[in-house]
């Protein structure tokens, strides 16, 4: 990617179950991420999130990831201004 950004959202959901190390994870389990990749050219947001869940499915099934809030964008989305 171009850009990845990640903030820790888990703070915000420490009275969920889910907040609990599961597998040896750490209880960290809420992300924001953003991500400005040219992978994304030619895709639409629910396949740029399913790249993104495929290459943390790992995290998912084994270290206790829980939730993601995702934005996604290819570098000419983030550099051209959207008409009103």
């Amino acid at each position: 990617p171009t850009t990845l950004e990640v903030i820790n959202e888990s703070h915000l959901h420490s009275h969920h179950s889910a907040m609990r190390a599961i597998g040896g994870g750490s209880g960290e389990t809420h992300f924001s991420v953003k991500v400005i990749s040219s992978d994304f050219h030619g895709l639409n947001r629910l396949s740029r999130h399913r790249k993104i869940y495929k290459a943390l499915s790992y995290e998912f099934e084994e270290r206790g990831l829980h939730a993601l809030s995702l934005q996604t964008y290819t570098p000419e989305e983030v550099s051209t201004p959207k008409e009103s």
